[in-house]
């Protein structure tokens, strides 16, 4: 018979036996569980709030979707043609010179075309008793095939004309020769610090402008803009289209 000792005993040993089987079964389930997370997918990091103070993040901005394709106006059908804009031609035309960003004037867009009859082109300039330098603004860049009409006021807003730019008190009426190389387009617009005037601004326009690269080298017997000495007469502001 045991006695009370030896049952004390046994019932310890048994308890120690009992609690190494749970041990190692508990130590068993922690690996097999960490097998399953090594092999299960990967996890993604913990997402933290952005510190207090911290500057936010900027987004990158949206690509401007390009605009449509620029195409030679109605009323210029059948009287110019496209040239390459990678052409030599091209360059030479002053392409470059003539599509300018925006607040700058200039054109917004630009076609280099090539004339395939002669057309009358016009440009509004300060008259023969202003100078800059030493010459007249009379043969510059900026011409049109419409003949100047409306008001000053509006022809400036039409065409982006700065009040400093040009004093648009006279016309003067051309020929540019079928085969001349030219760019066409819409006006850009113009900031107040362009114009240097705080209270002087334009926006885009729809009017088309003609870009003749250095006229002043073009005219004479041989070349392609003919300006006669009778071409140029002096406008009335509140109608350019009468003749002072």
């Amino acid at each position: 018979m045991e006695t009370e000792t030896e049952m004390e005993t046994e019932t310890e040993t048994e308890t120690v036996m009992a609690m190494r089987r749970r041990s190692v079964w508990t130590g068993f389930a922690v690996a097999f569980a960490a097998s399953l997370a090594a092999c299960g997918p990967a996890q993604p990091p913990p997402v933290t709030a952005p510190e207090a103070g911290a500057a936010p993040v900027e987004q990158a901005p949206e690509t401007e979707a390009p605009s449509a394709e620029l195409a030679v106006p109605a009323a210029l059908d059948g009287k110019v043609e496209i040239v390459d804009q990678a052409s030599p031609e091209a360059e030479a035309a002053g392409l470059s010179d003539a599509v300018k960003a925006a607040g700058l004037g200039g054109l917004s867009e630009g076609l280099v075309v090539r004339l395939e009859q002669d057309m009358s082109v016009y440009r509004l300039w300060s008259g023969p008793d202003r100078l800059y330098g030493e010459n007249t603004n009379r043969l510059g860049s900026w011409w049109a095939f419409d003949a100047p009409s409306g008001t000053e006021a509006q022809y400036r807003v039409d065409y982006g004309v700065c009040e400093g730019w040009n004093d648009l008190t006279w016309a003067v009426g051309c020929t540019l020769a079928a085969g001349a190389v030219v760019i066409i387009g819409p006006g850009q617009s113009v900031s107040a610090e362009a114009c240097e005037n705080p209270g002087e601004s334009y926006t885009v326009s729809d009017h088309w402008q003609v870009y003749i690269a250095e006229p002043w080298t073009r005219t004479g017997d041989d070349g392609d803009l003919h300006c006669p000495d009778d071409a140029d007469y002096a406008v009335n502001p509140d109608d350019l289209a009468a003749r002072e």
